[in-house]
């Protein structure tokens, strides 16, 4: 590898601890369809 190789540009990590209790309630919710339950807000984003 040379000395002139370029770094990839280093993603900030966003991740964020969620209690076990916290996702076992919103798992489990029957009230909220399924694809709505995820926890970082893919359902929004499918559409």
């Amino acid at each position: 590898m040379s000395a002139e190789a370029e770094r990839r540009k280093e993603v900030p990590d966003e991740t964020r601890a969620v209690a076990k209790t916290t996702l076992h309630r919103l798992l489990s919710r029957r009230d909220i369809p399924l694809r709505a339950r995820g926890a970082c807000g893919d359902a929004e984003q499918m559409g």
